[in-house]
């Protein structure tokens, strides 16, 4: 009894230290002689911080005495029974957060107001739950729950504080007033619950509390923030996830996953994660966007179907994941009611530059967003931005920063599906995919004369950032959109997927636009010269021909001379690698000639390239390197990075051959260097044969050797061969 009554000792030693009777210090502190005599006693084990406060101004403490006052206040409340409140009991298990739980504790005790956003189903109540669980021993006059979730007229949110504060309705004033005294001078926490329906009349109330409570905190849930001074906003990121292959131990340590396990394991208790089904269970957390509620409704199912199943239902529609528990709040019973709630507290232009905002995959710039989403006058385009920022307060957008410094904005998966759907039920759907395709269309001839001078780095970045959009409108030309779309697409990307080894990828768009022929169409034969070429770097040599041949008909038939030569070019090449030597110079010889003349110095560098490697077959070193040096100084005046790596690369082996080793190593470095700076993976396969080549040169076999199997490990990865 002794250290649960230390706040009473210290208590009664001041007052008697002051020369006071407990009468005379309780009409000084507002309180009752009774109340000073049982705190004296011990019989109130956990005095009020208000109470403790009225105290010590009462005795005019120093900063040091009311220090050591608080102290022992503290040290008594630690002791006594949790303060009240109404928080629900946990049912079930809490995964990870861990990170959250330790740092938001810091955050709630700085800011008057913490809301926690997100979007719906990604877990702010049970986080906001658990948090104030924790805090709990701080706020001595209780910690209370307000959940508005079911509360649809705004003028009940008074009764609804009330209600959970025990504050009778007496009619004679406001329950704003009534719930203000009630609280005024206590230590407490409220959690407000789903406030985003209630958004501004919630922020009114809220505010007004927390200006005339000084000690009141108010931990918020909502998708929006409420937007009042004083406000910490806390975004509640979706659980971690695995991003690639790994072991079912590596596997377990991700909150997604080990979410999904438990929850599994609640329906069907012989339920483990193995070896078998570790590659299911990681499909299916990464289709879900680790969303909390999502992982639950699907692993309420493996009672039903495997994980294996699932995850192949879910990779075509989350319409499977459609009953939930029947206590929990209809809107989380299911993942569409609870895209529905959320969809259904926007407001017209919100609703509707969402659903347009669901044909980009991967995400948009804000340019892009501005380019596909207006169109009529209920979004205009400078109003974009305005909007994009409404939704992304309201969780219903993700702002991420990119690599460039800008920002990107994407919708979680499972929103963007739902998205889609309700733009098709407007009948926007085909229309905003025609846009969205023709932006990217743009962006692509934007690009083709970057790739092949100055520029070019940031070019390759941009568009594979963009490959998912780059795909998804290749895809809807595919599917009964505009083929010429298609056709342009692939006539100005198949050099992209070459220099970042999307070989297989872009041979496929490549073959399936060339279902659709076109032969009067120079972005068709542009495409046909991207499959070529694709099928020749997988060294498909009979393929390559036969597309090549059809090309140079094709082209001299049309008079396109650009396309001849390059035909030409490529059949140059292909007889060299057939062991055609001759035929080989013939049909170079004839493309550097119309290239020369049409001033086309990309396609011109290229042959002279072609002839120093012929010249090196040859062992005509003089004419090797001197052709090599003039291939190499066109395409460092164009400024094509990659080009400039791939000559080097050539005019080291003439280096090589002749024993200038020193040198050799120089341009190989270089080489090397840029293929890095440029994330070329083709040109670093190159890079490691030219560096095993230098390594046997220079009485290395064992590094030789270990480069030459890291270069064709890369080759095959990528399905690549040298020409």
């Amino acid at each position: 009894m002794a250290d649960r009554s230390r706040f009473g000792r210290l208590l009664r030693n001041t007052r008697v230290a002051h020369g006071l009777t407990q009468e005379e210090l309780a009409a000084r502190a507002r309180l009752s002689p009774r109340a000073v005599s049982d705190l004296e006693r011990g019989l109130k084990l956990a005095p009020r911080w208000s109470t403790v406060r009225l105290l010590i101004a009462a005795l005019e403490l120093t900063s040091s005495d009311a220090a050591d006052f608080v102290a022992a206040a503290r040290s008594t409340a630690a002791d006594a029974a949790p303060p009240a409140n109404n928080l629900p009991a946990d049912v079930s298990t809490f995964i990870g957060r861990e990170w959250e739980l330790a740092e938001l504790p810091s955050q709630l005790s700085t800011a008057r107001l913490l809301t926690l956003t997100g979007p719906g189903g990604v877990g702010k109540t049970r986080l906001a739950l658990r948090l104030a669980t924790r805090v709990q021993p701080r706020y001595p006059d209780g910690v209370w729950l307000i959940d508005l979730a079911p509360l649809s007229d705004h003028g009940l949110l008074a009764q609804s504080f009330a209600a959970a504060l025990g504050v009778r309705d007496t009619g004679h004033r406001s329950m704003l007033d009534a719930v203000r005294d009630r609280i005024a001078s206590q230590t407490l926490l409220l959690v407000v619950d789903n406030c985003e329906h209630l958004a501004a009349p919630c922020a009114e109330f809220v505010e007004r509390l927390l200006r005339a409570c000084p000690h009141l905190r108010v931990l918020a849930t909502s998708r929006e923030p409420l937007g009042i001074a004083g406000e910490t906003v806390w975004r509640v990121a979706t659980l971690r996830l695995p991003t690639g292959p790994a072991t079912v131990e590596e596997l377990s340590a991700y909150e997604a996953v080990q979410l999904f396990v438990e929850r599994a394991r609640a329906t069907l208790p012989s339920f483990r994660l193995t070896a078998p089904n570790a590659v299911a269970v990681a499909r299916i957390c990464r289709r879900l966007d680790g969303l909390p509620l999502a992982i639950e409704l699907a692993a309420a199912r493996v009672n039903l179907l495997s994980v294996e199943q699932l995850a192949a239902r879910l990779a075509a529609s989350f319409q499977l994941l459609v009953a939930g528990r029947r206590t929990a709040p209809s809107r989380h019973q299911t993942l569409r009611a609870t895209l529905d709630w959320s969809y259904e507290l926007l407001v017209e232009q919100e609703q509707l530059l969402l659903e347009r905002l669901s044909v980009f995959a991967g995400g948009c710039s804000l340019e892009g967003a501005e380019a596909v989403c207006v169109g009529d006058t209920t979004i205009e385009r400078m109003d974009v931005l305005n909007w994009l920022g409404r939704l992304v307060d309201k969780s219903m957008v993700l702002a991420e920063p990119d690599v460039e410094g800008g920002i990107r904005y994407r919708l979680h998966e499972t929103l963007r599906e739902y998205g889609v759907e309700r733009l098709a039920a407007r009948g926007q759907l085909d229309r905003t995919r025609r846009v969205h395709a023709e932006y990217y269309l743009d962006l692509a001839r934007q690009a083709s004369g970057p790739l092949v001078g100055q520029g070019q780095a940031e070019w390759l970045v941009r568009l594979q950032r963009e490959h998912d959009n780059l795909r998804a409108a290749l895809g809807w030309t595919l599917e009964g959109g505009d083929i010429e779309t298609g056709l342009g697409l692939g006539a100005n990307l198949w050099r992209f997927w070459w220099y970042r080894g999307h070989i297989a990828e872009g041979e496929r768009w490549l073959s399936r636009l060339l279902q659709h022929p076109r032969p009067g169409s120079r972005a068709w034969r542009q495409v046909l010269f991207g499959a070529g070429r694709a099928a020749l770097h997988r060294g498909d040599l009979a393929l390559a021909r036969v597309r090549f041949e059809s090309l140079r008909a094709l082209a001299t038939e049309e008079g396109d001379q650009r396309m001849q030569a390059s035909a030409l070019s490529q059949l140059s090449q292909i007889a060299r690698d057939e062991g055609d030597p001759g035929t080989s110079h013939e049909l170079i010889l004839q493309a550097l000639a119309i290239h020369r003349q049409i001033g086309f110095t990309w396609g011109a560098s290229n042959d002279l390239e072609t002839l120093s490697l012929l010249a090196l077959q040859n062992r005509d070193y003089a004419t090797a390197r001197r052709l090599g040096e003039e291939a190499l100084a066109l395409v460092r005046d164009l400024g094509d990075a990659t080009r400039v790596a791939f000559v080097l690369a050539s005019v080291g082996q003439v280096d090589l051959e002749e024993g200038n080793l020193a040198t050799a190593r120089a341009r190989f470095g270089e080489s090397l260097t840029l293929f890095r700076e440029l994330a070329n993976p083709v040109g670093l396969a190159r890079a490691l044969y030219c560096f095993a080549r230098l390594a046997f040169a220079e009485g290395q076999p064992e590094r030789a050797y270990r480069l030459l199997g890291a270069s064709a490990a890369q080759r095959e990865a990528l399905g690549y061969e040298f020409t």
